[in-house]
């Protein structure tokens, strides 16, 4: 398979951690906001209507009801232009319309047309790479999160000189802390934590003169509670 197939899919699988929450739903998960998606796909495609959208003659609205609860389902083609060439996935969603309460009255779901779509949306997005990294449980990792996160925090300040400044003074009053946190670590945990967020920030910045000093202050500082370890338990 040619690299060149997941040329798309890897300029848009990572999501902005700005424009993303931590959900619990009988699970927990990450979601991302809707507008956002559509920005980015505004900004890869073009102008929604035009470039990307929903073939307005394909949505078809269904419910099914299923003893006490009546389904939505929202069935559609969704269509892109990318590289001269047009695109075009089914896309398909159900939800919640109705449902009778503990107390036996029909609760009604307003917004259920504006969710049933939102959400096939969504999804197929995710089939083309969209946000990827969410829909592949990477938010679920914190060392992935955390990364991304400064990745981030990094693109939306390039080509911004001051805050660019502000941002690079931040970092070198961080990492300064973090060595001396590392220094005056009183366990292994405490060490641990320390030196791995610094790295984190380091290693995403491409700061090797930063990974060095990192790396040495924790070795040192382990040997040392190692060494304090064994002579307390002289």
């Amino acid at each position: 398979m040619s690299d060149n197939n997941l040329k798309l899919w890897d300029s848009i699988s990572k999501t902005d951690p700005k424009y993303t929450k931590k959900v619990t739903f009988g699970r927990a998960f990450t979601s991302i906001t809707p507008i956002y998606q559509a920005k980015m796909a505004t900004k890869i495609f073009g102008v929604q209507g035009i470039k990307w959208g929903i073939f307005p003659d394909s949505e078809k609205f269904s419910e099914r009801e299923i003893g006490d609860t009546i389904l939505l389902n929202y069935d559609a083609v969704m269509y892109f232009h990318h590289e001269g060439e047009r695109g075009e996935i089914p896309i398909h969603a159900c939800t919640e319309l109705a449902a009778k309460t503990k107390n036996g009255v029909l609760k009604v779901d307003a917004d259920a047309r504006k969710k049933v779509v939102t959400s096939a949306k969504s999804k197929g997005f995710s089939d083309i790479g969209m946000c990827a990294d969410i829909f592949m449980g990477e938010f679920e990792d914190y060392e992935y999160f955390k990364t991304r996160e400064e990745e981030a925090n990094l693109e939306r300040n390039e080509g911004k000189s001051e805050e660019k400044l502000k941002g690079e003074l931040e970092y070198d009053s961080y990492i300064e802390k973090q060595l001396k946190l590392i220094g005056e670590s009183v366990n292994m945990n405490m060490l641990k934590a320390c030196y791995k967020e610094a790295m984190i920030k380091a290693t995403v910045r491409k700061d090797e003169k930063s990974q060095i000093k990192l790396t040495k202050a924790k070795d040192a500082k382990k040997l040392e509670l190692e060494g304090n370890d064994n002579v307390k338990a002289v």
